[in-house]
Order: structure tokens, then C-alpha cells, then sequence
């Protein structure tokens, strides 16, 4: 029995080595998974959302050079001479005429820009974002959140004890995306870059990070149709392949059927087959607040990879809820949503993590 005593002392330290090290992971997690709301089944397909539209500028008006044409309406020409030695009476009456028609001209010159402006203005009223003063008054389903922002911020806490940010940028045609975990000393970091079309997120990069150490790198060759990941390996390029963090935006931009489907994801180190299918319809619940979610898995064929997004159609199709697993268990559960430089939604006490 006392030579036991080393073997089962050593055994201890050991798991709370393992526990210390890998506890923040595992164990907050399994916790949250005790925790989940009950899933319903699909009610609605996943609505597409149109881009909010980009900012005009404004042209700065410059004066025409000296002895250049101008639209500008010439000066009338002066009365001749027989009509100004006409009588008071018929000079009266030529002047009201005159006078007539010069403000009919007015009228009708400053009435073009008006009717262009109301006519603008209709149209903006039926497409674009509310204006603040609805937004304060209205819920959270409002119209200035059913288009696609130019940027989003959600922070979230992840595994209930590290906190996380996701920001999304989109300048013209060009987007970007970038998730940031930390757990104590412990810290992930994925960017997706690449451009915008009519098929949605086109990436062109790809990196993950853990601790600062780059542990995954793709590089989109879409002429060449080659995907090259790290530094030597090249795979084929298919059409409509996404990144870990693309394909959660691509599927918000664009929406999503009941049925399944397939494409290929990569994570940087290698790319893979995976099946697409809405998952069902929940809650979203933390601190009291609940918020609408469709579910979504994206799960590789054949492995154990697998991305689940919770996207929110009432807050412009934003992922509330992302829980990567395979070979790193991240649950990032979000606690404040931003919008086009706004806040939609909040969490009262970020100190107080409650999750159902």
C-alpha cells in the first residue's frame, strides 16, 4: 500500500494538470450543453437579404468656367419701343402677363428638383433603414435590420468563461471577417477575406491562429481553380468552397432551404466535403432575453468537424450562437449585437453569465 501512495499522488497532479489545461474547454461546455433549449422543427426557409447600400458621395458643386455654356435662362429682351408708348392700361396688363408667365417659369423650374427629390424620397422610404427616432420606438424586427450590414460587431463569452469578438467589414466588393477567442491564456483567432458577388462570399483567404502560431493558412485561386493550403499543399479549387468563417455568412447573405446540401469547407490545414441542412428552429436565451434563431450544421462527410451557427432574422441574419468542434471545442454564445456602428442588443450584467 505505501508504494501506491507515489503512483496515485503522481495520477493526481497529473489529472489537475490535464484538468487545468484542458478544463476550460471541457468542462464549461459540457455544462452548456446541459443547458440547451428545446428544438423545433423548420417553419420558414432562411430569407436571403439584400446589401444595405453603400454610401453616395456627395458631389461638390463647382462653378462653370468664364465663357462656358450655361442651361441658365437668358434675360428676357427689353419691350420694344412702340409697346412702351403704349397706354398705362395696356403696359398694366402686358406687365401681369409678363409677370404670369415668369412665375408659371419659377414654378415649374423650382417644382423638377422638388418632384425628383419626393419621387427620391418614396423611393428611399420603401427600401431603405428606418430613421432613428422609429428605431427607439419599434421593435427589434425592424425594416433597418432586414437588409445585410456593411459592418457587424457581436462580442460573445466563450465556454461561459473567456470572451470573444466577430467583426464583419464589407467596402464595395470586398469583405472581411475575423473572430478573436481568449480563454485565460488561451487564445484563437480566424480571418476570412475575399470579395462579393451575385454567388455571395468568394474568399480569397484564409488563416486560423492559436497563441499566435499560425496552424492553418488557404490561399483561393479561383482562375487557377487551386486551393493551396499551408506552404506546399495544393488541392482542387471547387466551385462554391468556403472557409470555416465564410460559409457562416455566406448562408446568412444568401439563405437556406430545408434540404441539405453539399459543398467543401476548409479550416486551412486541409478541405473537406461537408453537408450543409437547416436544423431546426429555437430560442436563443440569456439573462431573461430571448431572440428568434434558425439552426444550421454544416458536418464534414465522414468526420467528426462539424460548424454549427445560430443565425437571428430579426438582427439581419447574425450569428448569435457558433459552436465549432472536431479538433477544438468552441462555443461562442453572444452577449451584444452591433450593427452598422449601433447597438441592437445588450446584456444588462455581462458579468452575470446565465445560458439556457
Amino acid at each position: 500500500m505505501p508504494r501506491r501512495a507515489p503512483i496515485l499522488m503522481a495520477l493526481a497532479l497529473s489529472l489537475g494538470v490535464h484538468l487545468a489545461v484542458l478544463g476550460f474547454d471541457l468542462l464549461p461546455l459540457a455544462r452548456s450543453e446541459q443547458q440547451e433549449t428545446a428544438l423545433k422543427p423548420l417553419t420558414a426557409r432562411l430569407q436571403a437579404l439584400t446589401l444595405d447600400p453603400a454610401p453616395k458621395p456627395v458631389p461638390t458643386p463647382v462653378a462653370p468656367p468664364k465663357g462656358s455654356f450655361s442651361l441658365t435662362a437668358a434675360a428676357a429682351p427689353p419691350a420694344p419701343a412702340a409697346e412702351r408708348r403704349d397706354t398705362h392700361g395696356v403696359r398694366r396688363e402686358a406687365a401681369s402677363q409678363a409677370l404670369a408667365q415668369t412665375g408659371a417659369s419659377a414654378a415649374q423650374s423650382s417644382s423638377a428638383p422638388l418632384a425628383e427629390a419626393a419621387a427620391t424620397a418614396g423611393a428611399t422610404s420603401a427600401s431603405a433603414p428606418a430613421s432613428d427616432a422609429t428605431d427607439d420606438a419599434a421593435p427589434a424586427s425592424i425594416a433597418h435590420l432586414k437588409h445585410f450590414p456593411n459592418s457587424a460587431r457581436l462580442r460573445y463569452w466563450v465556454n461561459n468563461v473567456g470572451i470573444a469578438t466577430l467583426d464583419w467589414e464589407r467596402e464595395g466588393k470586398r469583405y472581411s471577417l475575423e473572430t478573436v477567442a481568449n480563454i485565460a491564456w488561451f487564445s484563437i483567432r480566424y480571418r476570412s477575406e475575399g470579395s462579393l458577388g451575385r454567388g455571395g462570399l468568394k474568399p480569397d483567404s484564409f488563416t486560423a491562429m492559436r497563441n499566435g502560431n499560425t496552424t492553418g493558412l488557404a490561399r483561393f485561386s479561383w482562375p487557377e481553380k487551386t486551393l493551396s493550403l499551408g506552404d506546399n499543399d495544393t488541392s482542387p479549387l471547387h466551385a462554391g468552397t468556403q472557409d470555416m468563417l465564410s460559409i457562416i455568412y455566406q448562408v446568412a447573405l444568401l439563405g437556406a432551404e430545408g434540404d441539405a446540401s453539399e459543398l467543401h469547407i476548409t479550416n486551412g490545414r486541409k478541405v473537406y466535403p461537408a453537408t450543409l441542412h437547416a436544423v431546426g428552429e429555437s430560442d436563443y436565451l440569456a439573462d431573461g432575453k430571448k431572440i428568434h434563431v434558425v439552426i444550421l450544421r454544416a458536418q464534414e462527410q465522414g468526420g467528426d468537424t462539424r460548424i454549427e451557427f445560430w443565425l437571428a432574422p430579426d438582427y439581419a441574419n447574425q450569428p448569435v450562437r457558433i459552436h465549432f468542434s472536431g479538433n477544438v471545442d468552441v462555443d461562442l454564445r453572444a452577449r451584444k449585437i452591433e450593427i452598422n456602428g449601433k447597438t441592437e442588443w445588450d446584456l444588462p450584467d455581462p458579468h452575470d453569465r446565465k445560458f439556457k
